[in-house]
């Protein structure tokens, strides 16, 4: 996942003085790029198509 500018620069300052919620705005973006970018991708990728039919098969 390829995070913006300001989404990284975010990260480094609040790691510099962490808390239990310093990483809780950047996992809300990157959970929204994996949700909208992805995940999706990935549902019409080759190799999920034929991990889907692989195991289809081995349920009949």
């Amino acid at each position: 996942i390829n995070i913006d500018h300001v989404t990284r620069e975010l990260i480094k300052q609040n790691v510099q003085a962490p808390t239990r919620v310093c990483f809780d705005e950047a996992q809300r973006i990157v959970y929204g790029l994996m949700e909208r970018d992805s995940y999706p991708r990935f549902l019409r990728s080759d190799i999920y198509r034929s991990l889907l039919e692989s195991v289809s098969q081995q349920i009949k």
